[in-house]
């Protein structure tokens, strides 16, 4: 019986002006390939191309004064596999040396950032709270097991009645089978980060187009009242030979969502519109008590 074959990695990037550079280390597959050569199959164990994109846009944004998610306190990483995306995002934000402690709202020392990294496979969550602990990640990062959908993310927000200020997501849909037909995996998404994104939140999604149109992942968003912009320095064409042997260029792109009314979700208290009426959101059956 195969399984799949964990090596280590490790990924350097330059975090500060002065050339200072950060390495997390990761067990993870040799390559994406590998994945599909095992018994039991999971894509969670390997860092795809996304991932690293999406920790690129992390790495030079954590510089920038103008970027809002270094003031996140509470960080939610969905379909974390390896965890690459969401051990970056914790060593930036923990880095007193990137400057990401020192900005607007968020005093050193008043209120301690809480990571949340999840999985919907078990063994890959175990994998990832291996490279958790191999990075030496504070006690303020939790790996759990989460399904997504109403169910399991109205379950989390009794853990985090504010929402979550960052969710980061990486390869997550991964084609037009998998995601439509599969108890529609996308509409669970979008509903899962519907239900947990703060109010001023935003879901950064590292999108690989594969058969599935980027249109349709968008329209789904829409459904869900969020909106939409493109991080055109993170748009990436990809030539490479996919899990069907098939060979073709692969669209890799950062979209960053952010909800189209002050209160669209359950967990977050009514909120006064302009005219003084209170707009409690666009929640979905079963998840509005």
């Amino acid at each position: 019986m195969s399984a799949v074959v964990a090596t280590t990695k490790s990924y350097t990037h330059v975090v500060s002006a002065d050339g200072r550079t950060m390495t997390v280390r990761l067990h993870a597959a040799q390559s994406s390939r590998d994945c599909f050569s095992a018994d039991q199959p999971s894509t969670g164990h390997a860092v795809w191309f996304a991932a690293e994109n999406l920790t690129q846009m992390l790495v030079d944004q954590v510089r920038s004064p103008s970027k809002s998610w270094r003031e996140a306190r509470h960080v939610l990483e969905l379909g974390a596999g390896p965890g690459l995306v969401g051990i970056w995002a914790a060593k930036l934000l923990e880095d007193g040396g990137s400057g990401a402690r020192d900005n607007g709202n968020l005093t050193p020392g008043t209120e301690t950032r809480q990571y949340l990294f999840t999985d919907g496979d078990a063994d890959v969550v175990a994998l990832l709270q291996r490279n958790c602990d191999y990075n030496a990640m504070p006690d303020s990062v939790v790996c759990a097991k989460l399904w997504w959908g109403p169910e399991e993310s109205s379950a989390l927000r009794s853990l985090r009645p504010g929402g979550f200020d960052i969710i980061l997501g990486a390869d997550l849909i991964y084609g037009r089978e998998h995601t439509l037909q599969q108890g529609n995996v996308l509409d669970n998404l979008m509903s899962t980060v519907q239900t947990l994104l703060a109010i001023n939140g935003v879901f950064y999604l590292a999108f690989t187009r594969r058969d599935l149109p980027v249109d349709v992942v968008l329209a789904c968003a829409e459904k869900h009242g969020m909106v939409y912009e493109l991080e055109e320095d993170y748009v990436f064409d990809i030539f490479d030979t996919n899990t069907d042997g098939q060979t073709c260029f692969w669209r890799d792109a950062i979209y960053a969502f952010r909800r189209t009314r002050i209160a669209a979700s359950p967990l977050l208290p009514a909120a006064a519109t302009p005219d003084g009426a209170v707009d409690r959101g666009c929640g979905h059956d079963g998840i509005i008590p």
